[in-house]
This record gives structure tokens, sequence and C-alpha cells, in this order.
């Protein structure tokens, strides 16, 4: 059976219900990638963004990841604009 692994977690905002797992899925993956604003700073993330910034993920080097603050629910409220790859190459988004 082919095991998932994740390469990266896009954070919406900093409430416990949306990122209290976040420590636990860096144990048992130390390299995955977790994004959330810099206003917010969610719990556990290590890779912050400004407003309108292009996110990059080694593993997606030819998917674009756009990151949008939008306040609200919290002060870094975010959403995400993913272009991904074509459906025929690479990992799944």
């Amino acid at each position: 059976m082919n095991e998932f692994q994740p390469v990266a977690i896009l954070c919406t905002h900093k409430h416990w219900d949306h990122c209290a797992g976040n420590g636990e899925l860096l144990l048992k993956y130390p390299e995955l990638a977790i994004f959330a604003s810099e206003d917010d700073g969610a719990y556990m993330s290590n890779v912050s963004f400004r407003d309108s910034e292009m996110l990059s993920v080694k593993q997606f080097s030819s998917a674009k990841i756009q990151a949008y603050e939008m306040p609200g629910h919290t002060v870094g409220h975010a959403l995400y604009c993913v272009y991904p790859l074509p459906s025929h190459q690479g990992p799944k988004i």
C-alpha cells in the first residue's frame, strides 16, 4: 500500500482547531513546511509570508502557490491560490 507523505501545510489561521496537530506532524515528518502569515504565526509554523507572496515548496517546483492575507477572523487570516501542476505530472496536490 502506498503511503502519502505530506510536504507542506497551508495554515489559514492560528486558532487551535486549525493548527494544534502541527507539532505532532513535524515530529513524524521533520522536513514538513508549515506556512502561516507573518501576522498570525500559527502554532509550530516554520515558514512565514506577507500578503500576495508567492510560496515555494521544493517538491512542487513547477506549481505556484500565492498567499493572501485576509484579516477578519484573525489579524493574519490567510487564503491560498494554488496553480497546480498538470494532472499527468508530479505528486498530487
